[in-house]
């Protein structure tokens, strides 16, 4: 049971990174800030609807996670997951900087998830 509430955790902070991804895709469409006719344009852009559809989905399996486990612990590292995914897609898919602060933050999201999911 322990290993199904992992990969579902895993698939839902990958559709959550996916979607943002998507999204990101979306919002760079709108060269010249948020106006009136950007902001609809985004509902005719299929990677907004793409986005849109892959957070459903996220949502979904995080409902399921969660009937299986403790808020306490799935949460954290729901958001953590997803983080750590959002700074390696980011780095390779939007050649964003790795900071050495981002990289501390990283190893504390590590030692986190770490601690959070110990069962003792």
């Amino acid at each position: 049971m322990y290993i199904f509430i992992i990969l579902i955790l895993a698939a839902a902070a990958g559709l959550n990174v996916t979607a943002q991804v998507f999204l990101k895709l979306a919002a760079n469409t709108l060269k010249m800030g948020i106006t009136w006719s950007g902001f609809c344009s985004l509902f005719i852009n299929f990677n907004f609807w793409l986005g849109a559809f892959l957070y459903g989905g996220s949502f979904l399996l995080y409902i399921i996670v969660l009937s299986k486990g403790e808020l306490s612990r799935i949460g954290p590292v729901a958001q953590a997951l997803t983080l750590i995914g959002l700074l390696i897609v980011s780095t390779v898919k939007f050649s964003e900087s790795i900071t050495p602060l981002k990289v501390v933050g990283f190893v504390f999201l590590l030692i986190g998830i770490a601690a959070i999911s110990n069962k003792a």
